[in-house]
Order: C-alpha cells, then structure tokens, then sequence
C-alpha cells in the first residue's frame, strides 16, 4: 500500500514543485539511520542531498496494534526534507507552511480512505525520533525545511504495506 501512495505522491508533487524530487518507500532502520532498500543487499540512506530539490520517504511505527484480528492499523509518516528556494522559487511569504499545505492537501486527495492524516510533524528532531541524528548535515533553517505528515494506515494481515 506504501508504495501505491508513494507513486501517487510522486506524481502530485512532480507537477506542483520544481526541480529534482526523490521519493522513496518504507525506510527501515539500520544503525538507527533511516535508509531504503535499493536492490540485492543494498541499503541508502534517505537523508537530503543537496544534489536534488528535495527528498520524501515513509517512515512506519514498530506497532501495529488491532482490536479484531484482521484490521491492522500503523502509524506511518511521510517525512519532506526540501530546498524551499529551489522547490518554489518564485514563493513569497511562508514557503515552508505552503510546502506542508501542498503535501496535506495531495495526500488527502490520494488517501481513499486507506489512511487518515493525524497530525504533522516540524524540526529534524521529532520528524527523526529514535533514529541517530548525529549524521544529518541538514539545518532545518531557511531555506531548507524538514517536516513529516503522520498518517494512520489501516490494513488487512494479508495486505502487502
């Protein structure tokens, strides 16, 4: 199900924001820093690179509590680490609150009802909670920007996520 709305999201953010995006799937947590599956038995990091515009992934909570044995709920987050100034570069004002307002407005038009938003998340701090942050080489400060939307997921244990 992640990666159906990965390539929605994709696909929305492509036609809104400029420049390169990269968006992944499901992170995992490797040596408490989130990285991606690439292939074989190759693991990258997600973290910004400033090569790119900007930068999305799946962050998914390690419980996945039910109350009837067959649906199955996760938090998840869609964590955005951006170059506001190279994703909209003409914005003027508040380039980081329209850039959260674009992702919440694209997810909730994407969600048919597999997930609801619950909330969103601001700093590399709390978006990084109980990963290893000493690596980061992003400072959440103007230009760049670091935020997640939580999501609930729901899903049947026969579901691929």
């Amino acid at each position: 199900m992640i990666q159906s709305v990965q390539s929605e999201l994709y696909g929305l953010l492509d036609l809104r924001w400029e420049g390169t995006i990269n968006g992944y799937g499901r992170v995992q947590k490797n040596k408490q820093v989130p990285q991606w599956y690439a292939g074989g038995s190759e693991y990258e990091p997600v973290y910004y690179n400033d090569n790119v515009s900007g930068n999305f992934f799946f962050i998914e909570g390690e419980s996945h509590p039910t109350e009837d044995e067959v649906i199955f709920t996760s938090e998840v987050k869609v964590a955005f680490m951006v170059n506001l100034n190279q994703i909209q570069p003409l914005e003027t004002g508040r380039a980081d609150s329209k850039v959260q307002r674009d992702a919440v407005e694209f997810l909730r038009r994407i969600s048919d009802e597999r997930f609801t938003i619950t909330g969103l998340e601001k700093t590399v701090g709390k978006v990084f909670s109980g990963f290893d942050t000493s690596q980061i080489q992003f400072e959440d400060y103007h230009p760049t920007h670091c935020f997640a939307v939580v999501l609930k997921l729901s899903y049947y244990i026969t579901d691929e996520c």
